[in-house]
């Protein structure tokens, strides 16, 4: 007997994104929140020196998409949200992480 689990909502995030778009933009440092309500993946990118720039794709629950692009600089720990794009579409994510990241 053989069974199957279904693909965790990260991996969904990252197939759709790709894996082309994630190596452009630099991504490493991968971390999710799995709470019902607030489901995100969050990945750091190549940035301005001095801060720590990082990429939050939300998963909405009317099945849609906010990409922000958030900066926290080293010495101050402030958080600071510099791009919010939000009711992103699964075929758009792509397009979307690569405009929010500057390529």
């Amino acid at each position: 007997m053989t069974t199957t689990t279904a693909p965790h909502f990260t991996q969904i995030i990252r197939a759709q994104i790709g894996a082309g778009t994630l190596m452009t933009v630099g991504a490493r440092d991968f971390a999710y929140n799995d709470a019902e309500g607030d489901r995100y993946l969050r990945f750091t990118v190549t940035g301005k020196r001095g801060y720590i720039t990082a990429v939050k794709v939300i998963l909405e629950p009317s099945d849609t998409y906010t990409v922000e692009l958030v900066r926290m600089h080293k010495r101050t720990f402030e958080f600071e949200t510099v791009k919010s794009l939000e009711l992103v579409y699964a075929d758009q994510l792509a397009e979307v992480v690569r405009r929010v990241c500057g390529e």
